[in-house]
């Protein structure tokens, strides 16, 4: 009736149901825009992981295309013994400065860090275990010589699984059978 006697009512209103319609196509669409956002947001920095990891196996002297192929080492590591990507990748980036500066290999790197993912898969660690344990095993590494008190303080709490891995990997790549020995003499 409003409509009728006063027609320019009628138009306002009419206008107020296209603003409240327009306004909930504007809302529809910026919850269509943070959703894509949200959705990209955990892409974008796997990208950025994933260029900081390939920068970083570059920095240790690796080619791209051999940066690439560690990046693909990471991944069969992580699938392999489900393990976390991250984790992984940080263990290269923490062991293959250790294990180049020592005299092994990006292979031997590769090598090195299946058998710690299996070792503490196999040792049953967690995830904070087993970032201590690639902690310690690349201080090792990194020191370039290891003394008896030192491999004992830093893998206590391991239960000597390190020791082992330690013992396996210099057993593989240096030959050496005798571990104590070694050791004593200013081997390791």
């Amino acid at each position: 009736i409003a409509k009728a006697k006063f027609p320019l009512i009628g138009d306002v209103l009419s206008l107020g149901n296209a603003f409240t319609q327009a306004v909930g196509i504007g809302k529809t669409v910026v919850e269509v825009f943070q959703a894509i956002d949200q959705a990209l947001k955990p892409v974008v920095q796997r990208q950025k992981q994933l260029e900081g990891l390939r920068l970083s196996f570059q920095g240790f002297g690796a080619s791209a295309g051999d940066a690439a192929e560690l990046v693909e080492a990471a991944r069969r590591v992580s699938l392999t013994f489900g393990a976390s990507l991250t984790n992984i990748e940080k263990a290269f980036k923490r062991l293959t400065p250790a294990i180049l500066q020592s005299g092994g290999s990006m292979q031997e790197t590769e090598e090195v860090i299946a058998a710690i993912s299996a070792r503490t898969v196999t040792l049953g660690l967690n995830t904070e275990q087993s970032g201590r344990y690639v902690e310690a095993f690349a201080q090792v590494m990194g020191k370039g010589k290891l003394q008896g008190e030192e491999l004992n303080q830093q893998f206590s709490e391991l239960d000597g699984a390190l020791r082992g891995q330690i013992k396996s990997y210099l057993q593989t790549t240096k030959g050496i059978t005798d571990f104590e020995k070694a050791m004593q003499n200013g081997e390791i």
